[in-house]
């Protein structure tokens, strides 16, 4: 006689495998931009004191320069980088890079949450990136790995800009 907890289903231990296997791609990915042997940013000298933001308009020279990069191929992942880059576009805090300027490049790494259903979900990998220009090694900067449905892609990708934000002021002596 076999009790409800002497063993699980095939298909229950095949999905838990397959989450736990992709959370390790996803952690591997994000570290790999960390392993880069880049020197570390200079900190801002002591008596320099922060100025408060401006207000920033479309036109503004203040925006922040953003790329966004994707590698994936799941319908949703695809979903959210495009979602992400009309949010960049439609912010005034940012604005589209070009390839000779100084940004941050947001790497967007997507896999199909549940790959026997890839229209359901997608969880990915964020790594934020300082990049000069494109024959110079770039700074990692920051990583986040998070999982959106289908219906949540663009509240995702508000949720992203909002950190591309943080990310920006936190580093953005690297700008001037």
């Amino acid at each position: 006689m076999r009790g409800p907890c002497r063993a699980a289903p095939a298909a229950h231990v095949v999905r838990i495998l397959s989450v736990v296997t992709l959370t390790a791609l996803l952690v591997l990915f994000a570290s790999a931009a960390m392993a880069q042997d880049a020197p570390a940013p200079q900190p801002k000298k002591p008596e320099e004191q922060p100025v408060a933001a401006a207000p920033v308009t479309e036109e503004s020279p203040e925006a922040v320069s953003v790329a966004v990069v994707h590698d994936g191929d799941d319908p949703v992942g695809i979903q959210l980088a495009f979602s992400l880059k009309e949010t960049f576009s439609r912010s005034p805090l940012f604005r589209l890079a070009g390839a000779e300027e100084k940004k941050i490049s947001v790497r967007v790494a997507t896999r199909a949450e549940f790959p026997g259903r890839p229209g359901l979900g997608t969880v990915y990998a964020l790594t934020w990136v300082y990049s000069e220009r494109p024959d110079v090694l770039g700074f990692f900067l920051d990583a986040q790995v998070g999982a959106a449905l289908r219906d949540e892609v663009d509240d995702a990708a508000k949720t992203v800009a909002a950190r591309t934000d943080e990310v920006a002021a936190r580093y953005g002596y690297l700008f001037e």
